[in-house]
């Protein structure tokens, strides 16, 4: 997989309704609808006992940040599924070597 040498990098944390920082959230990376029958477009990552993430190698683009408490693996992939969690996304955009720092609210169990 070749990730390129122009991809960003986006760090932060992912915190509960009480916002306390959540351990294992399922950290994904949505790209905008024009790109999104593209997986190599995505990237996910799980939350570290902190709450802490990171996502490298970030195709320059427009995403949404997603925090699942819990996701069927590859769900994100599916536009039927997605629809309903389309609010709660953050949006943003990635530019070629750029890296950012956010949080995001966790997306909990239904």
């Amino acid at each position: 997989m070749d990730l390129g040498f122009d991809g960003g990098r986006m760090d932060g944390v992912v915190v509960d309704s009480a916002n306390h920082p959540f351990a294992g959230a399922d950290v994904v990376l949505v790209p905008d609808v024009a790109r999104r029958s593209s997986p190599d477009q995505y990237r996910a990552t799980e939350s570290e006992a902190d709450g802490h993430f990171i996502l490298r190698g970030i195709p320059p683009g427009d995403y949404k940040l997603f925090a699942w408490q819990n996701i069927e693996p590859n769900a994100y992939l599916n536009d039927v599924y997605m629809t309903g969690f389309e609010p709660l996304g953050i949006p943003m955009t990635i530019s070629s070597n750029a890296a950012g720092t956010t949080s995001v609210r966790l997306i909990p169990m239904e």
